[in-house]
């Protein structure tokens, strides 16, 4: 659910009454009173300026102080209805940031739908009917059992019915599944690449400032979804066709050919396969929100064992795996190893050849960007 014009509609004495409640007072309260309930406007219509007028609704934007404000006078939506959401531990969640309404049966989501529309009434705020939708996550029995959509209602207004929602940039499916997750990275990796693929083959820029901007603009894509694919190389197979086409441009081919190991690209450019990103993100992700001291380390503590593929149930047996290497750099040799390097006779003799320790000549191509065509050269002689 979202607010409507959230920070503009907000009713200036409801803030106030409720920080008063809230045991803010004395010098604090008197000075967010008097900045509020002093703040007037006017109006200009044909050069002239009407009369003044109070302004009775909105916190400033663009202050720092404002994000404060608004989070005390939206944190009483959802109280006294804790036993109506997903049960965690001896906690439950209900709801969060633009505000998802989480609940394991119809009854109890409609009976937080109700506190919702109550507490918009009671504070004169008002939900965007455009921006909100209902989505039934349907476990691996029940999907085959119910097929009924029930239909839900939010201030008497009828929900749209989904199968995926999309929130904060991640698609969400009915089924949990990773397809329109992997789809929708696979779409921004594709437009980020074809972006920058003229400055990618033109040969004269140097190689160095080419990595630089293919790990910020096309890996960098990859980052935000990286946490939920882990290493399995076939979430990330399609994807890393689309960057290992972005490596070829940089060395100066147009696509792979049989002159050219991947593996010695990708390890002179120093740009790990797309499985190695994920599964030290997972695992880096995993072990902060286990650590941390909200809601969600309660639900990494008791894995959860309902369905057969499960985030924080792959995420601990990769976290186990990873522990066992001594660094980053011997994870990372070990997908190079895994995904890239197969049975490649180049690979072998990359390895053989201690090429990898000579890479840092590509550092000389900042010092000398007249020469960008030679050191394109020399780079693909490594291989």
């Amino acid at each position: 659910m979202d607010l409507k014009k959230a920070y503009d509609s907000v009713p200036i004495y409801n803030v106030l009454m409720k920080i008063h409640h809230l045991g803010i007072r004395g010098k604090c309260y008197n000075f967010i009173e008097n900045l509020y309930l002093s703040s007037k406007a006017c109006v200009r219509v044909d050069g002239q300026l009407s009369e003044s007028f109070n302004i009775k609704n909105g916190v400033r934007q663009g202050c720092s102080f404002s994000p404060i404000l608004f989070n005390l006078f939206i944190n009483d939506i959802f109280n006294n209805c804790n036993k109506y959401g997903i049960s965690i531990g001896d906690k439950r969640c209900c709801g969060a940031d633009d505000i998802v309404l989480c609940a394991p049966t119809r009854s109890q989501l409609k009976k937080l739908l109700k506190f919702a529309s109550k507490w918009a009434r009671n504070n004169e705020m008002q939900f965007g009917i455009n921006k909100y939708a209902s989505l039934v996550v349907r476990g691996e029995v029940s999907r085959f059992l119910y097929n009924s959509n029930p239909t839900f209602y939010l201030s008497s207004q009828e929900l749209l019915k989904t199968n995926c929602y999309t929130y904060l940039g991640v698609p969400f499916s009915n089924d949990l599944e990773l397809k329109p997750i992997i789809q929708r990275m696979n779409n921004k990796v594709r437009n980020a690449l074809y972006s920058i693929k003229g400055f990618l083959k033109n040969p004269h820029i140097p190689i160095p400032y080419k990595r630089i901007l293919f790990s910020a603009i096309v890996n960098g894509q990859v980052s935000y979804y990286a946490p939920l694919l882990g290493s399995n190389k076939d979430r990330t197979r399609s994807t890393q066709t689309l960057v290992n086409s972005g490596l070829y441009w940089i060395e100066g081919f147009s696509k792979g050919n049989s002159f050219t190991s991947l593996h010695c690209v990708s390890k002179e450019l120093n740009i790990p396969p797309l499985s190695a990103k994920c599964a030290i993100a997972q695992v880096r992700c995993f072990k902060k929100w286990k650590n941390s001291k909200c809601i969600i380390s309660d639900l990494l503590r008791d894995i959860f064992r309902c369905r057969r593929h499960a985030w924080d149930k792959e995420s601990k047996i990769l976290a186990d795996k990873l522990d066992k290497f001594p660094s980053k750099k011997a994870i990372l040799n070990f997908y190079w190893d895994r995904d890239m390097a197969g049975k490649s006779i180049k690979a072998k003799a990359y390895k053989n050849n201690n090429f990898e320790k000579t890479r840092e000549y590509l550092k000389l191509n900042y010092k000398y960007p007249e020469f960008s065509i030679g050191f394109r050269w020399v780079l693909s002689r490594q291989m």
